[in-house]
């Protein structure tokens, strides 16, 4: 009898309910559902069902990660990747597509596969939540004429980005067709290489908090 009264408690100690993931974001729920309404959705022989068509249905969760093809950090809940194979998408994503919000990269470095990109004109990665050291790559991608490396300047006191002295020097010695460069809150602490003469067609330059120090040849302005 003893053994038997005590099962039911052991049992309960031992049970604890299923953990908790945190939830989507609002802003990104949002912008996936305004992506899903960009497009139209149509039927084709490859798909027996749309992924996208369901989400915000209500037979879906209102947790975005729980939506077909969503997938989400699991420690932050921000949306990672989305898989939309074979979801019969009829027309044209828009390079103002509510879908490039979705740009936080949990501090992960920038991938130095960027070199492949020969073609590249603008980067902006800016606000997007990388660290670590800007890879020496970028400045290989000759075509650059827009950068912007910024970062965001409240999480850059706990997860810096730096650009190191000789990657600068190559980025400014290399990009001489930049039209735009903006470095803002990035960690540097050196002096203004005398190469930004090179960059006869600036035309817009933020340098904001990045540890640069000294004084610009003063035909830059002219």
């Amino acid at each position: 009898m003893l053994l038997l009264s005590l099962s039911p408690l052991v049992v309960m100690a031992n049970s604890s309910p299923p953990a908790e993931h945190p939830l989507c974001g609002d802003h990104e729920k949002l912008a996936l559902l305004q992506f899903k309404q960009s497009f139209a959705i149509g039927t084709c022989e490859f798909c027996d069902f749309s992924r996208v068509e369901s989400w915000g249905s209500e037979k879906e969760s209102g947790d975005c990660c729980s939506w077909g093809g969503v997938h989400c950090d699991e420690d932050t809940g921000h949306v990672i990747g989305l898989d939309l194979s074979s979801s019969c998408l009829l027309g044209s994503l828009s390079p103002n597509s509510t879908l490039f919000s979705l740009n936080h990269f949990n501090f992960s470095e920038i991938s130095s596969s960027l070199a492949r990109l020969t073609k590249l004109k603008y980067l902006n990665v800016s606000k997007s939540f990388f660290s670590g050291q800007i890879p020496r790559d970028i400045s290989v991608l000759l075509d650059l004429r827009s950068v912007d490396l910024s970062v965001d300047n409240v999480s850059s006191v706990e997860h810096p980005s730096a650009l190191s002295g000789p990657v600068f020097r190559s980025l400014i010695q290399n990009l001489s067709r930049l039209e735009e460069l903006h470095l803002g809150w990035l960690t540097r602490n050196s002096a203004i290489p005398h190469r930004m003469a090179n960059l006869s067609s600036l035309r817009s330059l933020l340098l904001t908090d990045c540890g640069l120090h000294g004084d610009l040849w003063r035909g830059f302005f002219i």
